[in-house]
């Protein structure tokens, strides 16, 4: 299906309907689907998880490239339809479950060097980042359709950091594949979209750092207007005097907000009050 009018056909003749509230947009631009297939840089050995497969559309393109695909769609209609359309493929495993509800082990992920490639309803982005960035096991690479300014919000540098920016690159690198505009869908949604990839650093990370980390990172921004200095020492009872020794030795000046901190300023930041013990 390439048109607003095969799909608008196809649910009629199934008695199916866009559900809003599960935040439904299918995707209909052929080079969109095919610049996502090439943004996960598949392989015959990848296993591919696709979260929310909708008709299989992309799924399809998917196991053209990859040797497994496990594709998991929360709306029962959609499963019944991607097992007619897709349940000989030996390639394609059907799932039906909510993500955000699902145990990654379970998936049989365990020990799987997989990707993630997602084309998400907008309102659980940060909870599908969360869950696939700081849970084991954790994908070699996601490539993600996000609300444009969320994928702005997250590739973008100082001094321009937000909290969700910060989160991201502590797990990884972050890019901006291109812009994709909302007549690219059915329904039509109200904001335009984007495509990013995030290349999943390959290392183990110390729980006890994360943890300061991101206590750390959310007490600079909860006073976003506020210097750094003041926002930790209201948030985090840490004196102003200590805050800037630490700021000093990491060359940043007394009037720094949290936005303009890059990342691995932030992980010294962070090693240097598990140093002090404040």
């Amino acid at each position: 299906m390439n048109s607003k009018k095969d799909f608008k056909n196809f649910f009629n003749e199934k008695n199916l309907r866009p559900l809003k509230g599960l935040g439904q947009n299918f995707l209909l631009n052929k080079k969109v689907l095919d610049k996502i297939v090439e943004s996960a840089e598949i392989n015959p050995k990848d296993v591919v998880l696709e979260v929310g497969p909708g008709l299989g559309t992309l799924t399809q393109k998917l196991a053209e490239k990859a040797g497994l695909i496990l594709a998991i769609e929360t709306d029962g209609g959609l499963v019944k339809e991607l097992k007619n359309n897709l349940g000989k493929n030996k390639k394609v495993v059907i799932l039906e479950g909510d993500i955000l509800k699902e145990n990654l082990n379970n998936l049989g992920l365990k020990n799987l060097n997989y990707k993630l490639v997602a084309n998400i309803p907008y309102y659980i982005t940060s909870k599908i980042i969360k869950k696939f960035l700081s849970q084991e096991p954790r994908p070699l690479k996601l490539v993600l359709m996000v609300q444009l300014e969320v994928a702005k919000r997250i590739v973008a540098k100082e001094p321009h950091l937000s909290i969700l920016a910060l989160s991201v690159r502590f797990f990884g690198e972050p890019k901006f594949i291109m812009k994709v505009p909302k007549n690219s869908f059915w329904p039509k949604p109200k904001v335009d979209s984007a495509i990013i990839t995030v290349d999943v650093f390959d290392k183990d990370v110390d729980p006890k750092i994360e943890g300061v980390f991101f206590k750390l990172v959310r007490a600079g921004f909860a006073k976003k207007r506020k210097k750094l200095t003041n926002s930790l020492e209201i948030t985090l009872g840490i004196p102003k005097e200590e805050v800037l020794k630490l700021l000093e030795g990491l060359g940043l000046g007394k009037n720094t907000r949290a936005q303009e901190i890059s990342l691995s300023q932030w992980i010294k930041l962070t090693q240097q009050l598990l140093k002090t013990g404040l």
